[in-house]
């Protein structure tokens, strides 16, 4: 993203929520940045998740399982 990267965006989107008294929508990064530094970054900022480029289907399916309620 040319003027706001992830962490930036997610700012905004739980800014906008808070201000807004809206629930909150949780928020995965998708990196290509897989150092437990980097991983630690993102979360510390207030990511709600995150998965590593490339991506590998379960554990993406993992993640979303944890925010993303099953139906019968």
């Amino acid at each position: 993203m040319p003027e706001l990267n992830g962490i930036g965006a997610m700012q905004l989107i739980k800014a906008y929520e808070k201000e807004n008294d809206l629930n909150m929508t949780p928020i995965i990064a998708l990196t290509a940045s897989v150092l437990e530094a980097d991983k630690k970054k993102f979360t510390d900022a207030g990511m709600d998740g995150f998965v590593a480029k490339p991506i590998d289907t379960k554990e993406l399916e993992s993640e979303l399982g944890r925010f993303l309620k099953q139906k019968d």
